[in-house]
This record gives C-alpha cells, sequence and structure tokens, in this order.
C-alpha cells in the first residue's frame, strides 16, 4: 500500500507543478500537455512498477483516482467532471492497463536478455519452477506476468519456454502495444453500451488514437 500511496503522490505533485509552471490547456494545446505529462509525470510516479505484484483491488482505485484528477487538471475541467468520460477524451488508458504494459515490455527485456547474464539466468530458472510446478505457492514476477499474458491473449512466452523462439523487441513492444489497446477499447465499447449518456463518448474514442484533441475538438465542438 506504502508504493501506490506513493506514486498516486508523486503524479499528483508532479503534475500540478508542471500546471503552476505554465503547462494549462489555456497556454498550450491539450495534445502537448497529454505527452509531457505522460512521459515526465507517469515515469517518475510508476517508476519500478514491472516488479510490482499483488496488487489490490483498493491500489487500483487509488491510481485510477490520482490519474482522474491529473487528466481533469491538464484539460482544464472542473472536478465535478464524469470521471467516465476524462479519460476518453484524451485517448489515455487506465492505470491498471499502464502498469500491464510495462510489465509485459520488461518481459521482453529480460527474454532478449545474453544468456550468459545473471537476471537472465534467474528468471529462466523461476520461470521453469513455476512452468513444472516445482513450487507449491510461488510469488512474485513470474505468476504476476504469467497472469497478465493469459488477460491479454499473449501466448509468446510459453511458446519461449518451449521451443526458444521470441520475436524482437520491436515486434514483441508492437504486439503489446495493440493487445493493450484492444482490451481498453473492448472494455469502453462495455460501458458505452450499457449507459447511453456514453454512447456518444465512443465515437469520441475512435478517433483520438488518430487525431490529436486540438484538431479533433475543431473538427468536432459539439462533442467535447
Amino acid at each position: 500500500m506504502d508504493r501506490t500511496l506513493q506514486a498516486c503522490r508523486t503524479l499528483r505533485s508532479s503534475a500540478l507543478g508542471l500546471i503552476k509552471s505554465g503547462l494549462h490547456p489555456s497556454v498550450i494545446s491539450i495534445d502537448t500537455c497529454n505527452r509531457i505529462v505522460r512521459q515526465v509525470c507517469f515515469t517518475k510516479a510508476f517508476f519500478g512498477c514491472e516488479l510490482w505484484t499483488e496488487i489490490t483491488n483498493t491500489e487500483i482505485l487509488l491510481l485510477e483516482r490520482a490519474q482522474r484528477y491529473v487528466c481533469k487538471s491538464i484539460q482544464g475541467l472542473p472536478r465535478q467532471t464524469r470521471s467516465d468520460m476524462v479519460n476518453a477524451l484524451i485517448g489515455w488508458k487506465s492505470a491498471e492497463s499502464y502498469i500491464d504494459e510495462r510489465k509485459l515490455l520488461f518481459l521482453g527485456k529480460l527474454v532478449l536478455m545474453k544468456d550468459s547474464m545473471l537476471p537472465k539466468q534467474i528468471f529462466l530458472t523461476r520461470a521453469m519452477e513455476f512452468k513444472y510446478n516445482c513450487v507449491k505457492h510461488q510469488l512474485g514476477f513470474i505468476p504476476d506476468i504469467h497472469r497478465i499474458l493469459i488477460n491479454y491473449g499473449l501466448s509468446d512466452f510459453d511458446t519461449y519456454l518451449s521451443t526458444g523462439h521470441f520475436p524482437t523487441y520491436i515486434q514483441w513492444k508492437k504486439k503489446v502495444k495493440v493487445a493493450v489497446q484492444e482490451i481498453e477499447e473492448s472494455l469502453w465499447c462495455f460501458r458505452t453500451q450499457r449507459e447511453r449518456f456514453l454512447n456518444f463518448q465512443s465515437y469520441t474514442y475512435t478517433f483520438q488514437r488518430s487525431l490529436s484533441c486540438l484538431t479533433f475538438s475543431r473538427k468536432h465542438p459539439l462533442l467535447l
């Protein structure tokens, strides 16, 4: 819980610091604000999240609240704005998906290490122990990443343990981003189908991948 509270405080404080220094939609475009916050604040707040294991639902909720607070702030939206809308307006994924993506990319770096390196040897040893049930209740990165791989339908790691074949890092990174994006879109479509208020937001969210917020707001002002 301490790591989560620290991450939330860091995310809020670093984002507010940037806003006070002039990072505001009234000064620069929302698209630019988005890029700076993602590269500076998220990198700082979620540093080392690749090794976070056994994250509880309470911790996920705290991270989501902190992210929505920052998302509203950089868009200049009031606090009373509905939280369902703010992430979709600028195409942000959920905090849980962000952490899962970082873990999957970290897995790719571990697998593609040289076999002579100690981290790779420890990783393979624990992976084989998990695969063949050598340990009854194994904890840590291996069971956590196995759960994430199943959630996103990625079987490359099992193939690697069996045959030794694994995509290049560029191919793996692209595959991970596509898988995470598909899950996020499916969850969002499910939400919009259940709630009539969010139906128009599905149109907004679809175009966020190809259009910047500034361009989109000029073309479709009535949707924002």
